[in-house]
C-alpha cells in the first residue's frame, strides 16, 4: 500500500541516495560519466536538508509498505520569463531504480500537480535533458508540452548539456492542458 507524506529533514539522506543512484543509472550515456562518478550522497544530503527546510519548497516522499520508494519536490518557478506567482515548477522527481515502471512516477507527478494547485499555481513547468527520451515521453504522456525554451549547462562534466522546458496548465481533475504561448 502506498502513502505520500511531507518530507522531513531526516529524509534528506534517503532523497540524496535516490537522486544519486537514479542519476547514475538513468543518465549513464547522457551526462559525462566522470561527473556521474563524482556524485556524492553526503553532498546531496546537505543540499536536500536545505531544500526541505526552505518554507517555499514542497517536498514529499512516496512510501510503499512503509518504505520510501520515491520523492518529488516543487515550488515557485525559477525562470525569469515565467510568472512565479502563477507558474509552479516540478524541481525533482525521483523513483528508486528498483521501483521504476510501477506507476510511482505518475503518483508523484500527480501529487506535485495537486500540491502546486493547493498553493495557487495555474501552470507547471519543469526542465529535462533534451536527450532523456524516456523522461520526455513521460511528461508528454502527463500532458505537458515542450515550449521551445532551452538552457545550456556545463556543470555536468566536460560536455555541455542541454535541458528543455516542459509546461502545461494544471488541472487537478484530468490531464493538464499544454501551454504553447511561451517560446
Amino acid at each position: 500500500m502506498t502513502h505520500i507524506r511531507a518530507a522531513q529533514k531526516s529524509d534528506a539522506s534517503y532523497i540524496a541516495q535516490a537522486q544519486v543512484s537514479t542519476w547514475k543509472t538513468l543518465y549513464a550515456g547522457l551526462i559525462d560519466q566522470s561527473y556521474l562518478d563524482s556524485l556524492s550522497v553526503e553532498e546531496r544530503t546537505s543540499a536536500w536538508e536545505e531544500i526541505i527546510s526552505h518554507e517555499k519548497n514542497i517536498t514529499k516522499i512516496l512510501e510503499d509498505n512503509g518504505e520510501p520508494v520515491g520523492v518529488m519536490s516543487c515550488g515557485a518557478c525559477r525562470d525569469d520569463d515565467l510568472d512565479p506567482s502563477t507558474t509552479g515548477e516540478l524541481k525533482a522527481l525521483y523513483v528508486d531504480t528498483s521501483n521504476q515502471c510501477t506507476g510511482h512516477g505518475r503518483t508523484l507527478f500527480l501529487e506535485a500537480r495537486k500540491a502546486l494547485t493547493e498553493v495557487g499555481f495555474k501552470e507547471m513547468a519543469l526542465w529535462v535533458l533534451d536527450t532523456d527520451v524516456s523522461a520526455r515521453s513521460f511528461y508528454e504522456a502527463m500532458g505537458l508540452k515542450c515550449d521551445g525554451a532551452a538552457q545550456f549547462d556545463d556543470s555536468y562534466g566536460v560536455n555541455l548539456v542541454t535541458e528543455v522546458r516542459y509546461i502545461g496548465e494544471i488541472q487537478v481533475h484530468g490531464t493538464p492542458r499544454a501551454v504553447t504561448t511561451h517560446t
